[in-house]
């Protein structure tokens, strides 16, 4: 899932610096990890 400019919710997250949320995000699902934003 990623929103009009390519960011998914781990993009979010790391952009809040959010570590917490990072974590379980990766957790659910490392494959967030390798996708790139469109910028």
């Amino acid at each position: 899932m990623q929103n009009s400019k390519g960011n998914t919710p781990l993009h979010v997250a790391a952009e809040l610096g959010n570590v917490d949320i990072c974590n379980n995000i990766t957790k659910r699902d490392h494959t967030l990890i390798s996708f790139r934003n469109f910028e």
